[in-house]
């Protein structure tokens, strides 16, 4: 993976750190998040990116999601120690449904039911961006379409990273 990411703890996916200001700059007008909106962050991979989304945009509440118990607390204790209020970690996408959901360097680990249980969190209107650097665009968009999403672009790559929205 591209440099600067760090262990959450023992083999939990890494975290985006060093290049998480830069990411986090790129991504942003890609989920055009609206304002007051919910963002769903699913996989340890986009914990990081999250939280500085949710730094940036505290109108935004972020919702962040990994099934591992390690992950989520530590990633809540990062949470804390940063005095974020409008994030909310958790091993399910519990809640009301998001305006946008977020799978950044997590695509590889996704199983059909997992991809599934995003496409339905997500509001009317609104739609997931995929983010991966060990990922080709057009077979993330096909395994996509498999599972029942509408892939609406392959966009230009941000860095080494392909990006793919869908709804």
């Amino acid at each position: 993976m591209p440099g600067g990411e760090a262990q959450v703890s023992g083999e939990s996916a890494p975290l985006m750190e060093a290049n998480a200001p830069r990411m986090t700059d790129a991504l942003l007008p890609v989920l055009n998040l609206p304002k007051d909106g919910r963002l769903l962050s699913f996989g340890a991979g986009g914990a990081m990116a999250a939280m500085e989304i949710a730094e940036a945009r505290d109108d935004v509440l972020v919702v962040i999601c990994d099934t591992s118990y390690e992950t989520t607390r530590r990633i809540s204790d990062l949470a804390l120690e940063r005095g974020l209020h409008n994030v909310v970690i958790g091993d399910s996408p519990a809640g009301p449904p998001v305006d946008r959901a977020l799978v950044f360097q997590s695509t590889q680990g996704l199983q059909g039911m997992d991809l599934v249980t995003i496409r339905t969190a997500i509001l009317p209107g609104g739609y997931a961006v995929f983010v991966d650097s060990s990922v080709d665009g057009a077979q993330l968009a096909e395994q996509l379409k498999a599972v029942g999403y509408a892939v609406t672009d392959v966009l230009d790559p941000l860095g080494d990273y392909t990006v793919v929205r869908a709804r």
